[in-house]
């Protein structure tokens, strides 16, 4: 389960994210505030108020989720990576993680 850090750990929203796309998993807040950010009223308590860190969050979990997202559905997967190569590069380190994290929870 994803838990906020307090310092900056991408990685953990990465995968937390990643983990909501392909498995059901708790969506993480940074989602949530990109979701609505979309964006949403930006004056008077928007997002233009929102502390820089959490700004970035949003941008991660958005990228990730729309990597993740398009990579889950596409209908040929190569041809998808073919013309996703940002999305497809996004894709393949989020796996490496996942594996990364696999191999340490074994250990």
């Amino acid at each position: 389960m994803y838990k906020r850090q307090g310092d900056d750990c991408p990685k953990t929203l990465v995968l937390a994210v990643a983990a909501h796309v392909e498995d059901g998993a708790p969506r993480p807040p940074e989602l949530d505030w990109w979701l609505l950010r979309d964006w949403g009223m930006p004056h008077e308590g928007g997002w233009l108020e929102w502390p820089a860190r959490e700004f970035a969050g949003a941008r991660v979990a958005r990228n990730v989720h729309i990597a993740m997202s398009g990579f889950r559905d596409a209908r040929n997967v190569v041809e998808w990576c073919n013309s996703n190569p940002r999305a497809w590069e996004l894709v393949s380190r989020i796996m490496a993680m996942k594996q990364e994290n696999a191999t340490h929870a074994r250990q």
